[in-house]
């Protein structure tokens, strides 16, 4: 009963949103506009607003943080070999790493992992999210830069992920973090951040089933169902064979698997737009891994639990 009170009502607000828009009561541009909200307002309010609450000099958060960053680096490289042996296009290569490596770590891994763990080790949680998020966008732009633009143009890169409202937000929140920013002054400020920041789950999971709907296209099926199955089955098993040989202690190891279990992110689809790489199989991606993840993410968290 308790797995269910927490992953019934996530996947829930994905399916009206789903429904929603198949019948056409939630418009294509209604869509749009939600994920603009998200991005631009109520996800960097959110990012901004754990990142301030959380002390980056606490023990534990630096050793979530090293962990998750180590293992990220070393099965980033592993990935990379491993792409070289799949007999698909250097463009596919791309998009199969950019499906892997950006989940869907803020829209459902705060919701629900939030949900799970207690409430002081939720900076656990911010932590390890923050490597996934960064690194996981960081690495994959620059994928797709060198394998598909083949572009050595660093201030180009770098100008483009600085801007990036939800980095912005994520430096601006440990930026006050480490000031440590209190008082009537900073209390004024939290309080909008926290109305925004509560609508960022919901109307972030509406918008991705509305997002959903109708992205399902024929074509690269094999290559999205495998891309899936490592973004589910294989990275999250791989990062919990990093914990135990590095001997990271519990909850920080679950929290890590769990973050790095969630499906492909939207944000995946947008990338893809920008560098024309093939939307259809990035789409299925995000589609196969968002449905299976029921499945999933509900055993490891029967397992978390």
């Amino acid at each position: 009963m308790q797995l269910l009170n927490i992953v019934l009502p996530i996947f829930l607000i994905i399916l009206a949103g789903f429904v929603l828009r198949r019948i056409n009561i939630l418009k294509s541009a209604w869509v749009h506009a939600l994920n603009s909200y998200v991005y631009y307002i109520a996800l960097p309010a959110l990012v901004l607003l754990s990142f301030w609450n959380i002390n980056w000099l606490d023990s534990e958060v630096q050793k979530i943080l090293v962990f998750n960053i180590v293992i990220l680096i070393i099965l980033s490289i592993l990935l990379l070999i491993g792409l070289k042996f799949i007999p698909i296009s250097q463009k596919d290569r791309a998009a199969v790493f950019l499906t892997i490596m950006v989940g869907n770590t803020i829209y459902m891994g705060f919701p629900l992992i939030g949900k799970t763990v207690a409430a002081e080790h939720y900076k656990l949680v911010v932590a390890a999210a923050t490597v996934h998020l960064v690194l996981g966008m960081a690495f994959s732009i620059l994928t797709v830069e060198f394998l598909v633009q083949k572009s050595k143009n660093w201030k180009k890169y770098a100008a483009d992920f600085f801007i990036n409202p939800l980095v912005l937000a994520l430096f601006a929140g440990i930026g006050l973090s480490l000031l440590n920013a209190s008082g009537p002054l900073a209390e004024f400020f939290k309080s909008p951040l926290s109305a925004l920041s509560v609508t960022a789950s919901p109307v972030a999971l509406f918008a991705l089933g509305g997002f959903l709907h109708g992205r399902f296209m024929s074509g690269h099926l094999k290559t999205a169902g495998l891309a899936s199955a490592f973004k589910l089955l294989a990275l999250p098993l791989l990062i919990w064979l990093g914990g135990i040989i590095f001997k990271i202690k519990q909850p920080a190891l679950d929290i890590s698997v769990l973050v790095s279990a969630m499906p492909s992110a939207v944000t995946c689809f947008v990338i893809s737009e920008r560098y024309k790489l093939d939307e259809k199989l990035v789409a299925n991606a995000i589609l196969l891994s968002t449905a299976a993840s029921v499945i999933t993410i509900s055993s490891l968290l029967t397992a978390a639990i």
